[in-house]
């Protein structure tokens, strides 16, 4: 699997991300790891994304093992992940295959945990709190 196949997409997925940081969507603090992410991101996909084994009994792509040292995922816990496959409070299928999955963390103020799946169902290629889902 690849995530870029060549230079123009990721140059596509680079500013995708630059244009996160410039709406803000990433507040002050968080702003000074952009560069840094962006490299990981650069070396991510350039690694054309092979998929790994973790120490919490799930595979994740090398996208989500490079995002997930950011601080705004460095809270999610590994359980949380595991718990959103088997038993999603709601599930969707995106147009490229992939599987969203959300669970509520009541330990996290009830947020709603997003989890995104490679199209096997068993994948994780993203998770995050998803700040816009209403249930």
């Amino acid at each position: 699997m690849t995530f870029a196949k060549d230079d123009n997409e990721l140059a596509l997925v680079i500013s995708h991300e630059i244009a996160h940081n410039s709406m803000k969507h990433i507040d002050a603090k968080k702003q000074n790891m952009g560069l840094g992410f962006l490299a990981d991101l650069a070396t991510v996909l350039l690694s054309k994304g092979q998929v790994s084994n973790t120490n919490f009994g799930v595979k994740v792509t090398r996208y989500f093992e490079a995002v997930r040292n950011r601080p705004d995922r460095a809270t999610i816990r590994d359980e949380w992940i595991e718990n959103a496959i088997p038993a999603p409070l709601r599930k969707t299928t995106q147009a490229d295959g992939r599987i969203r999955r959300w669970v509520q963390v009541l330990e996290m103020e009830n947020r709603f945990l997003r989890v995104v799946l490679l199209a096997d169902g068993e994948t994780v290629h993203n998770a995050f709190f998803d700040r816009r889902l209403s249930p």
